[in-house]
C-alpha cells in the first residue's frame, strides 16, 4: 500500500502488478507515460546518466513534488 496525495510523481516498475483506489473519493487527473528503458538506456549511457533507469529496479516509488514542480 502506498499513500498518495496531490502532487504525487508515482514511478513504477513495468513489470509491477499495481491498482489505484482513491479512499475519500477524491476526484484526481493521472497522466501516464510508458516506455521501455531499454529504448533510452544507449542514449543515457552515452552521456554518463545511466543511474536514471535505477529507479525502475524498485516496484513502486511515489516521490512528493513541491507546489512549483505540479502540473497547474
Amino acid at each position: 500500500t502506498y499513500t498518495i496525495s496531490p502532487g504525487s510523481l508515482v514511478i513504477i516498475n513495468m513489470d509491477a502488478i499495481h491498482k489505484a483506489i482513491s479512499v475519500n473519493n477524491t476526484p484526481h487527473i493521472r497522466y501516464v507515460i510508458n516506455f521501455n528503458p531499454s529504448h533510452i538506456k544507449g542514449l543515457l549511457d552515452s552521456i554518463g546518466k545511466s543511474e536514471l533507469l535505477d529507479c525502475f529496479h524498485k516496484d513502486i516509488h511515489v516521490i512528493p513534488l513541491s507546489s512549483d514542480l505540479q502540473v497547474q
